[in-house]
Formats: structure tokens, sequence, C-alpha cells
């Protein structure tokens, strides 16, 4: 049987609970009273090392397995007969503790998520999906659970969820970091009652990166409060309780080339306006095709306003200006942004590659983005080194007199 939850470390949670004397294995009594003092999740404990977490107590409590049970379902029953409505809101509605009792007991977790309802997903190169996902009340005693409906969307995908992908080799890929600009989001919180669910769809490109066509296995995660698709730590999230997904199966097609109509006095006039770049200290961006509603932001009199306006016919041009051994850290990082101001490709933006750009602005519909970061020319050097490929890959020139 398979439980929605990442188990941490026996040495890590045994460090961390003070109550207990150096050396000695802490009691369960010991863990519950942690628990019980201090049963919210520390927000900022994302950006830290791994330390005490009442997950943590939780996890570590499992692992004591039959003996952990009775004190756990007791501390579940203070909260609900608690008049203390903070304490009500932490142990009643709390869905690891829930979560926990049940993986002791040998059942069910009380949620689960179904992936695209059972189906393989289908996706291909330049063409990512949407995927589609459901969170079910699957309680075995039929109990309601706390939980959060919306949020965490701002930041550009939905942040308390997380996808990890594996090729055919069995190699995880990497996962796409924090993203910059604001998060959270509108929400609601209420029971999810037993044989009740809620619907997202999640952005497969804005979670993990799939840049050769195959087929992939991939597992979903959930949390209902923590922003985990923004943790970096593998640790750090051990020590959480994670609802999660069965695997499931992402075909990978090659995607669509590009086909770009060049004539000469193009390719000229675009090597001019490169020429002509002074890259700013904030390097600025946009999210859509350039228009009027950028003109404020970037001038079209400007070559970089000249060059959005060129669109695709500037592309060749700037894509060899970053073959150019001797183009500097900050000429790279303007390229390698006018470049995804035309061509928008998800997986190739530079925002998703910290050090490629350290000082940015990023304006799009509806909103934008700002980032202030190292510089990392290792980074920059891996991200124009992916822009090649894909340009080989996907680019094709059709030469005019």
């Amino acid at each position: 049987m398979q439980y929605s939850s990442i188990t941490l470390s026996l040495v890590v949670c045994f460090a961390t609970l003070a109550s207990a004397q150096p050396g000695e294995t802490p009691t369960i009594e010991q863990m519950i009273e942690r628990y019980r003092a201090n049963p919210q999740i520390d927000w900022s404990f994302v950006d830290s090392k791994p330390k005490h977490q009442p997950e943590a107590i939780l996890n570590l409590l499992a692992e004591r397995g039959g003996s952990a049970l009775q004190p756990l379902r007791d501390l579940r029953n203070t909260g609900k007969t608690s008049s203390d409505s903070d304490a009500g809101w932490s142990l009643t509605n709390d869905l690891a503790l829930l979560t926990t009792i049940r993986r002791i007991e040998g059942k069910a977790a009380p949620l689960r998520i179904d992936v695209n309802e059972g189906q393989r997903i289908k996706s291909a190169v330049r063409e990512t999906p949407r995927i589609p996902v459901k969170i079910v009340n699957q309680d075995p005693g039929q109990e309601s659970v706390w939980f959060t409906f919306g949020g965490d969307y701002r930041s550009g995908r939905l942040s308390r969820w997380r996808i990890h992908v594996w090729d055919e080799n069995g190699e995880r890929l990497p996962t796409i970091g924090q993203r910059a600009g604001m998060g959270g989001g509108v929400y609601t919180q209420g029971e999810l009652e037993f044989g009740e669910s809620d619907h997202r769809a999640l952005d497969l490109a804005g979670f993990v990166r799939i840049r050769r066509p195959g087929l992939y296995t991939a597992k979903v995660f959930y949390h209902d409060s923590v922003s985990i698709a923004d943790i970096d730590n593998e640790e750090v999230l051990a020590e959480l309780v994670l609802v999660a997904s069965d695997r499931c199966e992402i075909e990978v097609k090659p995607g669509p080339t590009i086909r770009i109509t060049l004539s000469e006095d193009d390719y000229e006039k675009s090597n001019v306006l490169i020429s002509q770049l002074m890259p700013p200290s904030t390097i600025k961006m946009i999210g859509s095709e350039y228009g009027p509603r950028y003109h404020s932001f970037i001038s079209p009199d400007s070559p970089h306003g000249k060059l959005l306006i060129m669109g695709y016919a500037a592309v060749p041009a700037l894509i060899e200006q970053l073959k150019q051994p001797d183009a500097g850290y900050k000429q790279r990082a303007l390229i390698l942004a006018i470049l995804d101001s035309i061509l928008h490709e998800r997986y190739l933006s530079p925002m998703d590659f910290d050090g490629a750009i350290d000082n940015y602005h990023c304006r799009f519909p509806g909103g934008h983005y700002s980032g202030k970061v190292a510089p990392s020319k290792e980074v920059q050097d891996q991200l124009v080194e992916q822009w090649l490929s894909f340009s080989d890959d996907y680019i094709m020139i059709d030469k005019q007199n």
C-alpha cells in the first residue's frame, strides 16, 4: 500500500526534539506534547535548514507504529472537543494528523490524487499540457477534512502542488525552483466531505522542463498550506506529510518547428541593431507580443524595441550572437531576454534559470515580475547551450535573396 507521506529520517527528528536529552530517544509522550505545543507549520521553514516541525514529529510517530496510535487518536479527540478555536483549527481539522493516524492503522490515506482520469498524458516539446488533477476525500472512516480551495497561484503556477518526473532511465528531472513575483491568491477554506473532490489543472511547464521526446513517468504531490513547489531542499520537503498520486505516464512527442523566412536585408538590419544594444542595469522583458501596450516600457525607437518589432526575422542573428565567444555576461543576458520576449519558449525562459540574468523586470498583460539574483556565468552558459540546441532542432530558416 502506498501512503501519502514522505518519511523524515529518524536522526534528523531526534536531533530536533529539545525535550529529549542529547543522545536519548524521545518518548511518544514527549513527542505528543511537543506537537501539541506547536501544531502549526512555521511558514519561514522553507528557507531554512531542516529543523523541528510539527509534521516531522508526525512522521516520526508513524515510525513508532501501533504504540503511537491511541495517543494520536486522543490528541485529535481533544482537539474536537476543545473550546479553543485555535486548537480546534490546528487539531480537529488537521489533515496531516488524520493522515498519520490512517497510516499507522494500515488504511488508505484520507485524500487521494487522481491524475488525468488515469489516462496517459499526451504532450510534445513546445506544446506542454495542462494536466487535470482531482483530489478526492476517500477517508476510510468517512470523516471530513479541513481543506483550502484555490489560492497560491500568483507566482504563475499552483504552488501548493508539485510534480516529479522520471525519464526512461529512471533519472529524475530537475524541478523548477521558486519563481519571481508575488505569491498567494484568493482562496476559501472549509470541510471537504467524504466522497467530495476538488478539481484543478496543473501547467506541466511550470513545474519541470521536459526537453526531449520520450516516455516519462510522473508523480503529483499536494500540501494544504505550504508552497511545496518552491522548496529546493529535499530534506525540508521530507519533513512534510504530503498527499501523493500513484505514478502516471507522460508521452512526449517532438514539437512543431518554427519556420522563419529571412532576407539578407533583415539579417543585416538585425546585426546592426544588435551592435547598437547597450545592456542596462535592469534588463527589460515582455510576456506577450510586442505592441503599443509596451511602448512606454521599451521604446519602439530603441534598438531593443526595433528588434522586438522585427520579431521572428531577428531571431537568426540573435542566435548567432549567442555563439560569439567574446560576448560579455550582460550582453548575453540582454540577447536571451530579447529571444524570450519574441519566442516565449516556456522551457527556455531566463527567469527560470537563476543567475542567467542577474537583474530583470518583465511585464505581461495583467502584471509583472521582477528579479535580482547573483550573476552566474555557468548557469548562463547552460541556458545558452539549450537555446543553441533548440535552434538546431526546431528553428528552420528559409533564406531569400
